[in-house]
This record gives structure tokens, sequence and C-alpha cells, in this order.
């Protein structure tokens, strides 16, 4: 454009043509920048956490599933007699009726939202709740299975999440994202 305007300042069409060629490009960098952008949003936990503390004393009032459908999961994860199970991003637990009835040995969570920890272990004082960030906590023992509920698409980092839960696995131990 620059060597189009000097040597044909006079030539309206070649002016027009030149900005246009400008616009164009700014067009294009702006586009760029915009989907730059919006690859390098993460899910902010801060607001995860406030949004799951807010609908905690509501969150049992509907039903998440019905029970054919959680069983099938259940079944597809092998959750079965005398496992111990990891249950990621648990809510108030409302998954946990369906291993109890499966009569697991022990089943661990863990939520962001302390809210949703405490009214959990209200509900369920045989399970071990705890409030934290699964991305990056760690365990004293590994699991038979991690099962990750209607959660998964609330972490900012699956890579790191999976890497992390995968270290507390036994051998032969399941991963379950449903």
């Amino acid at each position: 454009f620059c060597i189009l305007w000097g040597i044909k300042q006079d030539n309206i069409i070649l002016s027009v043509l030149g900005i246009l060629c400008i616009l164009f490009y700014l067009y294009l960098m702006i586009k760029t920048v915009r989907r730059y952008n919006e690859s390098k949003k993460k899910i902010n936990k801060d607001n995860v956490k406030e949004f799951f503390d807010f609908f905690a004393p509501r969150w049992d009032n509907e039903p998440i599933a019905e029970k054919e459908i959680i069983n099938t999961i259940l079944d597809n994860a092998e959750i079965t007699e005398g496992i111990n199970v990891l249950d990621i991003g648990c809510g108030t637990g409302v998954m946990f009726p369906f291993y109890m009835e499966r009569n697991v040995q022990s089943i661990t969570a863990v939520d962001l939202s302390p809210k949703m920890v405490k009214i959990a272990k209200s509900k369920f004082p045989q399970a071990t709740v705890i409030c934290g960030d699964a991305e990056n906590i760690t365990f004293d023992k590994n699991f038979d299975v991690v099962m990750i509920y209607n959660a998964f698409p609330h972490f900012p980092d699956p890579e790191k999440l999976i890497e992390n839960l995968s270290k507390h696995l036994k051998d032969g131990g399941r991963l379950s994202i449903a």
C-alpha cells in the first residue's frame, strides 16, 4: 500500500484499494487475536466454586438421572462389591447411594464447593468427603475406580486432572468419565 500510495497519490482507485487492503489486513489481525484469546480462555475455579456453592442448598431438589442410566454407567465402570471408589466432583453425594447398593468397600469423594461437601458429609457420614481441587489433590492410598460423573466439563485443565487421578489408581484400576 505504501508503495502504491507513493507512486499513484492522485489515483483515487488505487488509494481506495490500498485502504481496503489495510482494513482487510486489520480485520484478519483482529480475527486472529480474538481466536487466540478464545483458545486461551480457561474455566475459572473460583467461578465454578461460587456457582456450585450458590446451588448447593437446592441441588438435591431435582433428580439427576434415571436409575437405569446410572446403573449402566456403574456397570461399565465395573463398580462392584468390595472395591474402593474415588468420586470426583461428587457434589452432594448423588452417586453415593448407587455405590452403597453395590456394597463397595469405601467411598472417598472430592468436590471444590465447600457447601456441596458440607451437605454430602451430613447425608453420608460413612463416606470420606474432601473439599479440594482434584487437579492437585494427593491421597495416601490408591483406588479401584475413579468416577467423574457429570463434572468433567467443569475442570479447567482436563489433561492435568486425568494425569493426577491416574496416579491414584491401583494396578488395573479404571478411570470412568460419564
